[in-house]
């Protein structure tokens, strides 16, 4: 029976490693497609002048290679780091780019090298991996020793309902996995909040709260019927592994 546990364990384990590998055969398909800010138009000159340079200035500071900067159109407004081992990137939507002033700007791109700094896409990808890996062992030694310990005139009637008991635990442990894993988050969303406080100033973040405030009045108006929840129940549904604005504006009290 522990033959049947860790062979289900195997094949769940093979999946997650399959959706990592189609994650960065995607993460270097987008950056093979997009252009680099060095090819921009001068639309964005100035901006990406100041970019670049600000991107050499952190990642000294930050005593890591400067990655390459990307422009996306979207019609989004985000940036995302792209963390892997052997390429690194930060993704710009142009929106973001339009709408933020240099020193806005600035402020994003040191909050995104941090994560390339800390490598927590790679973190996260290796801690949900390893507590999956320990909680289907504990699960399939439990199971396994509950077989075996039923009468052996029903011990094929119990196997049965193990494996497909095996399967919901499996989904429960894979919840709290990823429950944790979004705490971790947004520890490391602070951590980077705080790098881009400390050497970009806090301007940025207070204005960022005040929109992240906004957005959440609109999201509740939205959907009236989401009211009753507990505001931090609200909040873990609109920002996932991020910080509320309130986390972010508390990061900057007795900031300049």
């Amino acid at each position: 029976m522990i033959i049947v546990f860790l062979t289900l364990s195997a094949a769940y384990i093979m999946c997650r490693v399959i959706e990592f590998q189609v994650e960065y055969d995607h993460s270097k398909t987008v950056l093979g497609n997009v252009p680099k800010f060095s090819s921009l138009s001068e639309e964005f000159k100035e901006k990406v002048d100041y970019l670049q340079k600000k991107n050499e200035e952190l990642s000294s500071k930050l005593k890591i290679k400067p990655p390459t900067l990307y422009m996306v159109d979207n019609n989004e407004d985000q940036v995302t780091a792209v963390n892997w081992l052997f390429f690194k990137g930060v993704l710009w939507e142009k929106n973001t780019l339009q709408g933020l002033n240099k020193e806005a700007l600035g402020a994003v791109l040191a909050h995104e090298l941090f994560h390339i700094k800390s490598y927590h896409y790679l973190k996260g990808k290796a801690i949900q991996s390893v507590l999956t890996v320990l909680g289907l062992l504990v699960l399939s030694v439990m199971l396994h020793g509950f077989v075996e310990a039923q009468p052996k005139e029903t011990i094929m009637f119990w196997a049965f309902v193990s494996v497909f008991s095996f399967l919901g635990l499996v989904k429960l442990l894979e919840y709290f996995v990823i429950t944790f894993d979004n705490y971790i988050s947004r520890q490391e969303e602070l951590d980077c909040d705080r790098f881009a406080i400390e050497s970009e100033g806090s301007e940025f973040f207070k204005a960022e709260a005040a929109y992240f405030k906004q957005k959440e009045e609109e999201w509740i108006l939205r959907n009236p019927s989401k009211r009753w929840k507990p505001v931090k129940a609200i909040r873990s549904i609109i920002y996932n592994t991020h910080p509320s604005w309130e986390e972010r504006l508390e990061l900057t009290k007795g900031k300049p």
